[in-house]
């Protein structure tokens, strides 16, 4: 983590500094040398931080803070880990391009750790602590975050709120007369993942014959945003269905089917499964080891990232599997966000 410094005007400091010499001849009781009220007619010496937040760590390399974060949760914690003060704001403000969060703090050493979503109503995780399970932990080690029980839902999935997270070291020096600038970068942990059956042949594929889950160990972050273990989770589509893709070869009306759902964070080397039966005989259709594909199907562009960036840039994953006749995946290829690989070229 980098530490911040303010730069100091050099002529204003100048005149604070007379100004501040020339109180300190005044006899007057309500004159203190520290920050804060010197009497009901001056202002306070303001000292602290001024805060903006941004969320570029995306594939295409933009701040999307302003259009994407709908509220916003800062938790302050002292050189010794202690908890110090949180704030919160929220839409229209945040979506402002030019909003920034000032909050006063003497000076010392602090970790800001920042999260979008988390104070919204439609929020699917909550705050706990690895010791005590309060809302807000005193000890920034003990800092959890945790999917709301009710996020996780059977045999219905549900859509997950998005969740941002970003960390910040920052020093404010004990000469500061105005806030400290500094810049929280944000990353996002939610994806969207949609899968869609599709025959080779054209026919028509109808959702109510197949049932499909993914199992993960990703409810659960501590305060550097590792994911800690927690146990698998079954995850269900929150949306399913069938869409009209045009005509077939015989000039019938062919459809798919797709089934989409929202989850947490992939970590490179995780074992979350995505799995998809037959309804009526409960038959394997497939059961692959999901991150590994999804890193495995990048294009040459995205191969030139380190794969746990690639992973969390992006956060909207499109599957497209084929079915013969019988709807029996037909492992040849897979279309994944529009890049087509075949299956034959990938060791698994």
């Amino acid at each position: 983590m980098k530490l911040y410094k303010t730069s100091m005007n050099l002529k204003k400091n100048h005149i604070l500094r007379g100004l501040w010499a020339a109180l300190a001849l005044i006899p007057a009781a309500g004159i203190t040398s520290s920050c804060g009220m010197i009497n009901e007619d001056l202002p306070e010496c303001n000292q602290g931080a001024r805060l903006r937040f941004i969320y570029d760590y995306n594939m295409e390399y933009a701040n999307a803070f302003p259009s994407q974060v709908d509220c916003l949760t800062l938790l302050v914690y002292d050189n010794e880990g202690n908890f110090v003060a949180s704030r919160t704001a929220s839409a229209p403000e945040i979506s402002a391009e030019d909003y920034r969060m000032t909050i006063d703090l003497p000076a010392g050493e602090y970790t800001f750790v920042a999260y979008g979503g988390m104070d919204c109503q439609e929020s699917s995780f909550h705050f706990t602590d690895a010791s005590t399970k309060a809302d807000i932990p005193s000890k920034l080690e003990n800092l959890e975050v945790q999917m709301n029980a009710s996020s996780i839902t059977a045999p219905e999935g549900k859509p997950l709120h998005k969740l941002f997270y970003g960390r910040l070291n920052l020093a404010i020096e004990e000469d500061a007369l105005n806030y400290t600038d500094a810049t929280v970068e944000m990353m996002r942990d939610t994806n969207e993942v949609r899968i869609i059956l599709q025959q080779v042949n054209g026919e028509p594929v109808e959702d109510k014959d197949f049932v499909y889950t993914i199992e993960a160990d990703n409810t659960l972050f501590n305060y550097k945003n590792d994911l800690v273990p927690a146990g698998s989770t079954t995850f269900y589509p929150y949306d399913r269905g069938e869409i009209n893709v045009g005509l077939n070869q015989q000039g019938d009306e062919s459809t798919v089917a797709f089934a989409q759902f929202g989850l947490s964070r992939f970590i490179e080397n995780d074992k979350t499964t995505l799995t998809i039966k037959t309804a009526k005989e409960g038959r394997t259709v497939m059961s692959i080891p999901l991150t590994r594909y999804l890193l495995a199907f990048r294009n040459q562009y995205q191969e030139q990232m380190r794969p746990q960036e690639y992973l969390d840039r992006e956060n909207t994953w499109n599957m497209i599997f084929f079915l013969d006749s019988d709807n029996r995946w037909v492992q040849v290829s897979i279309i994944i966000n529009d890049y087509v690989v075949r299956i034959n070229d990938i060791e698994f």
